[in-house]
């Protein structure tokens, strides 16, 4: 049963606020992504939260939770990631696809792909190694010196990592977001940021507002299990019955063939 946190109890680690909180500041935003990436952005040209793309009506979709282009139109997708997922690294593949089919459109050449940056920030180990940063880019397994230079890049920033690994910012962001000791200008901005979020009462409304549409959704889905499984159990119960039916006959059946042998048998 899944529990949901009143809008109080929310933290940058949750969805709504982390995705609220960097597209109401820029700043904040690019800071976070130079931070990570090592790259220079001057500013942001489009940006989307929450942003959904699905390419076909009946296909599978996907939502961006901040998604944004820069000046020099490079695209990064920043996702909070709070549940531990064994398909992590498949679901940054197909994240990738989608950010590509959207980009490109049908009989366009594929150098007009853009560069694009997948950031997954996890509150657990999503490899298990210790590490606070890890980086993938496609490289050539008979020589590593050789790179496939695609443009695509995939971090993932953990929370529960213990190397020194990373810069004394992004160690500061990372125990914030852990709920751990912190000491830096990172950390203090964001839990200002949090703090004035609380008292946002539009941001308030848009919340209990989605946790309403949630729980409807839960509820409908459970009324449609709920007559599935009625139904489901009507024809399970048919089947069996018949099932039950054949062999009750296939018993008889025999059992009149083996008193016609005993008569058989007294009649000699």
């Amino acid at each position: 049963m899944a529990v949901y946190k009143s809008y109080d109890e929310l933290d940058f680690s949750d969805d709504f606020l982390f995705c609220r909180i960097l597209m109401a500041n820029e700043d904040l935003c690019i800071e976070l992504v130079e931070m990570i990436t090592g790259r220079t952005v001057k500013s942001i040209c489009s940006a989307e939260a929450q942003k959904s793309i699905r390419m076909t009506a009946d296909g599978k979709g996907v939502r961006f939770d901040v998604y944004f282009e820069d000046e020099d139109g490079v695209l990064y997708d920043i996702e909070m990631q709070a549940a531990a997922n064994k398909n992590l690294p498949r679901r940054v593949r197909y994240y990738q696809g989608m950010i590509d089919l959207n980009v490109l459109s049908k009989g366009e050449d594929y150098r007009n792909l853009k560069e694009s940056y997948i950031i997954f920030i996890c509150t657990f180990d999503a490899f298990g190694k210790g590490r606070h940063v890890y980086s993938f880019e496609n490289t050539c397994q008979e020589d590593v010196g050789i790179r496939l230079e695609d443009g695509t890049h995939k971090i993932f920033l953990c929370t529960e990592g213990n190397m020194a690994d990373c810069s004394e910012k992004i160690k500061d962001l990372l125990n914030y977001i852990g709920g751990k000791e912190t000491k830096g200008e990172m950390s203090d901005r964001l839990k200002r940021e949090v703090e004035k979020a609380r008292k946002q009462e539009e941001w308030r409304l848009d919340y209990m507002t989605l946790l309403e549409k949630y729980r409807e959704e839960r509820e409908e889905g459970r009324a449609e299990g709920r007559a599935e499984g009625r139904a489901e159990g009507r024809e399970e119960g048919r089947a069996e019955g018949e099932q039950e039916r054949r062999k009750l006959l296939s018993d008889i059946e025999k059992l009149q063939k083996e008193v016609e042998h005993l008569k058989m048998m007294i009649a000699d």
